[in-house]
């Protein structure tokens, strides 16, 4: 019971099958399955609390349950705030661990911000789409060769224009959403298999 790769391994089983019941509509399997994934990675984090790969675990995993939260029917916009706060706490702990996670904090920020508008707060919401851009660009500057970094300052710029669009910050957000088109572009141009993109760039 205290097997390290075991634990982790269960984890990973629980995320996978937890993956796939969602995929096909079973919430509440799905739940019940990335809880026990959260549950593993919970053992991980008491076995080793120093593991910063195990502390970024247990952020994915109460992430994963935050997600569910927003995608029920209908959302539970407040328990999905809870979850992704804690996977922001937990992100940021395994940071302090290791530094080179910090590039991942722009997606916890990201979710944050959607829970914070599903409660229809705008200002955190837009205060923390204002710190994902802003990470986002500080790791796609020091590697703009990087896809993975391009990509994800494109998205996180078009997050912000949504917020800033429902602020009323017109003007910025069309700045940003143009930013973004471009990044995504220049993506498309790179590699055309990339259909996703191109509905993307589309819409």
């Amino acid at each position: 019971p205290l097997d390290e790769q075991a634990i982790f391994d269960q984890s990973q089983v629980e995320y996978y099958i937890g993956k796939l019941h969602f995929s096909e509509g079973r919430h509440e399997e799905a739940y019940q399955s990335f809880s026990a994934y959260r549950d593993a990675s919970e053992k991980l984090v008491t076995v080793d609390p120093q593991n910063a790969d195990w502390v970024m675990e247990m952020a994915y995993a109460l992430s994963n349950l935050g997600y569910l939260e927003k995608n029920r029917s209908p959302p539970a916009f407040q328990n999905a705030l809870e979850f992704y706060q804690a996977a922001l706490d937990y992100a940021e702990r395994a940071i302090l661990l290791d530094e080179t996670k910090r590039s991942e904090l722009a997606d916890f920020l990201a979710d944050l911000a959607d829970a914070w508008l599903g409660v229809c707060d705008l200002p955190r919401a837009l205060s923390a789409r204002v710190q994902a851009a802003q990470l986002a660009e500080r790791y796609y500057l020091e590697d703009p060769a990087n896809n993975r970094l391009k990509r994800a300052r494109a998205f996180t710029l078009a997050g912000l224009a949504n917020v800033q669009r429902l602020t009323g910050a017109t003007g910025p957000a069309l700045t940003n959403l143009q930013q973004s088109v471009d990044l995504l572009s220049q993506l498309y141009q790179e590699d055309r298999t990339k259909l996703f993109l191109s509905q993307i760039l589309q819409h």
